[in-house]
């Protein structure tokens, strides 16, 4: 990694680098910008101290603060946080991403959206596993899918979701399952059931 600003340090003993004013770490697989950045080299761990953009192939997360292993490409961000990907968005108070693995952990006020099947999902904790294809939101979990001139509402205590793996182009939730004191409605219709399963692509209910 190759690591630049516009000021910088180094303690000797405590072999931390430290760089101030329009920071960057670049390598062949990310681009991170901030203002401000302390760098443990024993750890390979960078920290960051102000407002942080971090681009992959994998999209764009935005923080104010949090920190990346360049070594493992993991990263762990605190305050609002948001991950925006080609077809997902994941947004949280707190959020985690390991590059390798594709997975993204979110804490407090959670929002996951599939874009192309405009669905929204709202919960206290949220996760997404890019390569299986699973995501999940947890505690207080709510869905919202515009259906042309309606919109789709549910309630219920967790809620998982699964994409089309098989035409991987798609990339697009297919199933989506309720449970714990569900509820659904619109303006058509309205249910209240412990579970539910919901194929999105065809827009069928399984109770």
């Amino acid at each position: 990694s190759v690591l630049t600003s516009d000021r910088g340090q180094y303690n000797t003993q405590t072999k931390v680098f430290q760089y101030r004013g329009n920071a960057e770490i670049k390598n062949p697989s990310v681009l991170i910008c901030t203002d401000t950045l302390d760098y443990y080299s024993q750890t390979s761990e960078a920290v960051f101290l102000s407002p942080t953009q971090l681009f992959s192939s994998d999209g764009l997360i935005q923080a104010k603060k949090g920190r990346y292993n360049t070594q493992k490409k993991t990263s762990q961000f605190e305050g609002r946080t948001s991950i925006t990907q080609d077809n997902y968005y994941l947004e949280g108070d707190t959020v985690s991403y390991d590059t390798p693995r594709k997975q993204g952990m979110a804490w407090g006020k959670v929002k996951l959206i599939s874009q192309k099947d405009s669905v929204t999902l709202l919960g206290d904790r949220g996760y997404r596993d890019g390569i299986l294809g699973e995501s999940w939101v947890k505690g207080n979990a709510q869905m919202a899918r515009v259906e042309k001139a309606d919109t789709l509402f549910m309630k219920a205590g967790a809620m998982f979701a699964w994409e089309d793996t098989v035409q991987k182009e798609a990339q697009s939730f297919r199933r989506l399952m309720a449970i714990e004191k569900v509820r659904i409605w619109r303006h058509d219709f309205q249910a209240i059931c412990d579970s539910l399963r919901y194929e999105i692509q065809d827009s069928t209910f399984s109770f």
